[in-house]
């Protein structure tokens, strides 16, 4: 199965790269606002796809990794058993 990603592990592996721990230097990174990144760990808001594939880029993952991935914490968050068992199987065929 593929490794899959969630918005903050996303967010804290950008973190390292740049060696800085601020919302100010990720959403620089990222082009997004400082709001933004703050509600991922504030609200646990997952991050939209646009910004996935720049993480992706600049992480050196497969942009489909990170958008599977962050399609898996959407329907996973919204408590659907159905579509995440789906999801969970479509993540496990991308290997």
């Amino acid at each position: 199965m593929v490794r899959t990603y969630s918005t903050m592990e996303l967010a804290d592996q950008c973190k390292s790269l740049i060696g800085k721990e601020s919302v100010y230097a990720v959403s620089k990174l990222l082009g997004v606002s400082q709001q933004a990144v703050a509600n991922w760990y504030k609200l646990g808001t997952v991050m939209d796809d646009e910004t996935g594939i720049r993480v992706a880029d600049a992480l050196k993952i497969p942009r489909e990794t990170v958008l599977m991935s962050l399609q898996l914490e959407r329907i996973t968050r919204r408590g659907n058993a159905n579509l995440t068992k789906t999801w969970r199987k479509i993540a496990s065929q991308i290997s």
